[in-house]
């Protein structure tokens, strides 16, 4: 297979989750275009700010607007993800994208508090981030059960939808 290329840097069409863990990327906007490149890559449904209800643009749908949108009971297998390079306060803007549907966030910010994190939860936003993130001593993402890492993500939630999203 072939490297797929952006501002990003280079990233080679092997395991997703492998993708995430080995390279997070931290530069403006290079988050969203990994994260394209590694769906692209490997063959993951999605489309890529979609607008939906009162303007409001996820980063990604997976696996598509018209199919969380169906009204069909397989629709809730469908998910937004949203890519912050880093959170501040700019994590809450994400509660307009989500709706009732399931919000996945991905993240590389190791500054996030607690506090943060629960208040998180609470509007059913699902963090995700690299695995080196998850046991940091200077992170507080350990004990959350709304913090994933990115293979968890890659394993309960992306790898067993595959077959339904077509």
């Amino acid at each position: 297979m072939q490297a797929v290329h952006c501002h990003a840097g280079e990233v080679e069409p092997d395991c997703f989750c492998t993708r995430f863990v080995v390279e997070p990327v931290q530069s403006r906007g290079a988050g969203a275009c990994f994260i394209t490149n590694v769906l692209t890559c490997e063959i993951i449904p999605f489309e890529k700010q979609v607008v939906i209800e009162a303007k409001k643009r996820p980063d990604f749908i997976l696996p598509s607007l018209a199919f969380i949108s169906s009204g069909e009971a397989i629709a809730a297998t469908g998910l937004i993800l949203s890519a912050k390079t880093t959170l501040r306060e700019r994590w809450k803007q994400v509660e307009r994208e989500k709706g009732e549907r399931r919000l996945y966030l991905t993240t590389v910010d190791e500054n996030i508090a607690g506090n943060a994190i629960q208040d998180m939860a609470g509007i059913g936003v699902q963090l995700v981030i690299p695995e080196s993130l998850m046991d940091a001593k200077e992170t507080e993402y350990a004990g959350h059960k709304n913090v994933l890492t990115f293979r968890r993500f890659c394993d309960e939630v992306v790898e067993p939808n595959l077959a339904v999203w077509g």
